[in-house]
């Protein structure tokens, strides 16, 4: 059975084959490469570290593509943030599931069960709070940028201006 197992304090530094994409951190309590499938699961939990993206969650499994580019990852239990220069990302559900080009890049995250984005630019806090959420973003110079959001499921949005330096 070509499968690798790593039973204690994990830690694979995750360098993709793709040119300018960047390495992944990847911790667990666990790990089990499974060849057949073309996985990783990761467990009680993991965290996943790309540039300024963490996500880390229960369970996580990762879904390669041709058993070296990582493509998805599901989690339980699930938290992550991003923090670009412009605009800083926090989102939490019960349930995470995360979509990367070969690049490494995030393209979308889906997030079910008491799903929840806050989302803070230099100006303003917008908070997403609903059963369903679809993020989508857009890749440019090596960022994900989100583009969408879509909310479904007794969906709340909220924004409140922040206090700007030399701004009344």
């Amino acid at each position: 059975s070509h499968e690798l197992q790593m039973k204690s304090d994990v830690e694979v530094h995750y360098v993709p084959e793709s040119p300018n994409a960047k390495p992944m951190l990847i911790q667990a309590g666990g790990l089990v490469y499974r060849e057949a499938n073309s996985d990783i699961s990761l467990s009680p939990w993991g965290r996943l570290v790309r540039d300024t993206m963490t996500v880390e969650g229960e369970n996580p499994l990762i879904q390669l593509q041709d058993h070296k580019e990582i493509r998805h990852v599901h989690a339980l239990h699930a938290h992550g943030t991003d923090s670009l220069a412009a605009r800083k990302l926090q989102y939490a559900a019960d349930e995470l599931w995360m979509d990367f080009n070969e690049h490494g890049e995030v393209e979308r995250i889906v997030a079910q069960g008491h799903a929840r984005l806050v989302s803070t630019s230099e100006s303003a806090e917008t908070t997403v709070s609903a059963n369903h959420v679809d993020l989508n973003f857009q890749v440019q110079n090596h960022q994900s940028l989100l583009m969408r959001v879509a909310a479904t499921g007794q969906g709340v949005v909220t924004a409140r201006p922040l206090p700007v330096a030399g701004r009344e």
